[in-house]
């Protein structure tokens, strides 16, 4: 649509060149459509860089330590473990239900050394954020 009125102009001009619309009027005609072309294709090009530099909203989270929920902790080791996938690395909870579908970008959490419970199975994958996101869903 940005495109349509360059095209008009384009238009308007060759049809003059070749003698087919002449008169004072198609003059101006030509003109203003060129005029409105450029100031379209200005504004559509702001508009392109605005979406190129726009980030995405991230959702706010709230860590949640181990300490305090260890049966969750638990639960999604086992599930992890069932599914054969990395345990992640932290949980955060979020009031957004498609949070997980968001890059976090965030520093790797620190280490820590944490034994898990009988017949849980530690997942030694990658680091994946605070919030516990990364290529994977959040638990």
């Amino acid at each position: 649509m940005a495109l349509l009125p360059a095209a008009v102009a384009v238009v308007l001009f060759a049809a003059g060149a070749q003698g087919f619309v002449e008169g004072g009027g198609w003059d101006a005609a030509r003109w203003a459509v060129t005029a409105c072309a450029v100031i379209t294709l200005l504004v559509a090009a702001a508009v392109a860089v605005a979406v190129v530099r726009a980030k995405p909203a991230v959702s706010p989270t709230v860590p949640l330590s181990e300490k305090a929920a260890p049966d969750l902790y638990r639960l999604v080791r086992d599930l992890a473990d069932r599914l054969d996938v990395p345990a992640p690395s932290a949980i955060a909870l979020t009031p957004d239900c498609d949070s997980w579908l968001e890059d976090r970008t965030h520093p790797p959490p620190t280490a820590r050394s944490r034994t898990p419970p009988a017949g849980i199975r530690a997942g030694p994958g990658p680091a994946r954020g605070a919030a516990g996101c990364g290529p994977r869903p959040c638990w």
